[in-house]
């Protein structure tokens, strides 16, 4: 669904302007995407594509960021860092494209986390993209979160010094159509870290993978 008349958008991956909360709400109801680069050397030229949430897992109204301590400059996470896997990425907020979908980080060792749903540390879920790989096949900040398990441990720094440690506690791999949108937007709860990124086979047609990556997490 495209946003409303009116608001600012993102073009491409990166928004020159972002949207609102209550544009990305209104997509939210339509169709919101999580949009990962993923392409091989094959694919450099064809455009990255987002995938589209079912319908039927949509929110059944607008919803804005309801987190219970308004975000400050301070909580905004600044980098993220898996210690077994030798990750260490910094984190550029991201908003949505003008499709509707999350827009993905400029850079594919960077990571994009969702503004406008909690941050890291707030209540509900935190959500945070990143690439596969890139348009010349090189691998992405995630090419091997696969090989996360239960218990292994995700750092967030925030820009006023804070550290918070996220606990693994599931990794799934669903079906392009099939992501449980509800759960990973869901802003309410205990404080939680959703991280997505692409998998499985790539759809020529579609210009994505045919699969999606996530990795749930809670707050040590």
């Amino acid at each position: 669904m495209p946003l409303q008349a009116g608001h600012p958008v993102s073009h491409g991956t990166i928004g020159i302007m972002q949207p609102t909360p209550q544009a990305v709400s209104a997509a939210g109801i339509g169709a919101i995407a999580v949009a990962v680069f993923a392409a091989t050397a094959v694919r450099a030229l064809v455009p990255l594509g987002a995938v589209e949430f079912d319908p039927s897992v949509r929110a059944e109204s607008p919803r804005a960021n309801t987190a219970s301590r308004p975000m400050t400059t301070e909580d905004q996470p600044r980098e993220l860092i898996i210690p077994n896997l030798g990750i260490g990425a910094a984190i550029e907020p991201v908003g949505v494209t003008p499709k509707g979908a999350m827009a993905a980080p400029a850079s594919f060792r960077d990571v994009g986390w969702y503004r406008y749903g909690p941050a890291p540390g707030q209540e509900g879920s935190a959500v945070i993209a990143g690439h596969v790989d890139n348009a010349l096949g090189l691998s992405g900040v995630f090419k091997r979160l696969d090989e996360l398990e239960r218990e292994d441990d995700i750092v967030i720094r925030a820009d006023g010094g804070k550290t918070l440690v996220f606990r693994v506690t599931e990794i799934r791999t669903v079906p392009l159509d099939e992501v449980p949108a509800e759960r990973v937007f869901d802003t309410a709860g205990e404080p939680r870290l959703v991280l997505i990124t692409c998998a499985g086979r790539w759809l020529r047609d579609r210009s994505t993978y045919d699969q999606r990556l996530l990795v749930f997490a809670t707050l040590r």
